[in-house]
């Protein structure tokens, strides 16, 4: 039943990872602070590793908005007549 109606989706797909924005459910805090003090630990001389990133929510997937079309400009002759530069009434 799992198969059938809920298939495993492959989050490295090209076409998934254009249609959707993926989050994977993993704590990074420990990782960016790791990276603040990398100056820091360059200054010390210690090279400690690089902390895990735990999971701690389930992959999520989440469908990409569509920008909206906007509507074509009927009148494009007389906007350029009066943005041409030189024809300038305003500001």
């Amino acid at each position: 039943m799992t198969e059938e109606h809920h298939p495993i989706t492959d989050t490295d797909d090209e076409l998934v990872r254009t249609a959707f924005h993926i989050d994977d459910g993993r704590d990074y805090t420990q990782r960016t602070i790791h990276r603040m003090k990398r100056n820091f630990y360059i200054h010390e001389g210690v090279c400690p590793p690089l902390p895990p990133a735990p999971q701690v929510a389930r992959v999520k997937l989440t469908p990409v908005k569509k920008a909206r079309k906007h509507r074509k400009s009927r009148n494009k002759e007389i906007k350029k007549e009066f943005t041409s530069g030189k024809n300038d009434i305003c500001c």
